[in-house]
């Protein structure tokens, strides 16, 4: 059995049998006003206005969510740059001192026995530039398209629809005030017949044509907000991808920063930093304590 069958059947299209739609209107709810870019079309339809309503609904979260998506892309790039702005100004810092090397390597120093911190860095956000350049080519493409696709569609066929009940109600008219003035003539003539007869044509075919596009128009409206989850699995993947990426990359530079980590204690220690200074630094010494006594001029 057809999905159309099944609609027409349960919910008994009696307004679409009907050769009268302004006896349709007296017997259903006020017509309802859907949001749109340019119109709000009358919906006529009790089962349509509903799954407008639906679709409404569903449209604004997916909003929302385009928000989110493209507010996710931008905070990580702003954090990258800040990353990468403060490992340079630690490296300022450190530069002409027994640090500057495990802060900063040039590419011709990079003999592999030491990991700079700095470089350590650099690669990481690279990295992560990388996943952001997929980030943003698929996953923001996709949520653009997926409001782009169903929005459009929806609102022009649902703009469609009323202009094919207005045509209906059109021809519904005319049919009813050529029949009421033939049936005032007292001398009937055959091109009224004939002119009746072709305005019932085109009544019919307006009919027809109407009631199609609402059954079409309402299965496909229900379709994009009942089952949207079924939209949501290919970015789910692409999200779930981009995690998976960027938690290896972060496993990759928590291990090069402990080794960065090992280098900067070996240092300290071959510099006779002690434990404390190390921990908790020397900011009360160099505030209270006399130079004389912890000056290292060697160093």
């Amino acid at each position: 059995i057809s999905p159309q069958h099944n609609f027409d059947k349960s919910y008994r299209y009696r307004h679409l049998r009907t050769t009268n739609p302004g006896m349709m209107r007296k017997n259903i709810a006020p017509q309802h006003l859907l949001q749109s870019k340019t119109s709000k079309p009358n919906i006529a339809d009790d089962r349509l206005r509903q799954a407008a309503d639906g679709f409404h609904t569903f449209t604004a979260k997916l909003k929302k969510l385009n928000v989110a998506v493209k507010a996710y892309h931008q905070d990580t790039v702003r954090a990258q740059a800040s990353r990468a702005r403060l490992v340079s100004a630690l490296s300022d810092v450190a530069s002409d001192s027994p640090l500057s090397s495990l802060m900063r390597t040039s590419p011709d120093q990079q003999d592999g026995s030491i990991v700079a911190y700095a470089n350590t860095h650099k690669r990481a956000v690279n990295s992560v530039q990388f996943s952001l350049e997929r980030y943003q080519n698929e996953m923001i493409t996709y949520v653009d398209e997926w409001e782009t696709t169903i929005s459009n569609r929806i609102c022009t066929e649902l703009r469609h629809v009323e202009s094919l009940h207005k045509n209906w109600a059109k021809y519904d008219s005319k049919v009813a005030s050529l029949k009421s003035a033939s049936e005032k003539k007292t001398k009937k003539k055959d091109s009224d017949s004939v002119k009746i007869g072709r305005n019932e044509s085109k009544l019919r075919t307006a009919r027809k044509e109407y009631r199609r596009n609402l059954i079409s128009l309402t299965l496909l409206t229900e379709e994009v907000t009942e089952r949207g989850w079924k939209d949501l699995v290919p970015l789910m993947l692409k999200m779930l991808e981009f995690d998976i990426e960027t938690s290896h990359e972060s496993v990759e530079l928590m291990e090069r920063l402990k080794e960065v980590q090992d280098e900067f204690l070996c240092l300290a220690h071959r510099y006779e930093m002690g434990d404390g200074e190390i921990r908790d630094g020397r900011l009360k010494m160099l505030l209270e304590d006399d130079a004389l006594e912890f000056v290292r001029t060697e160093d």
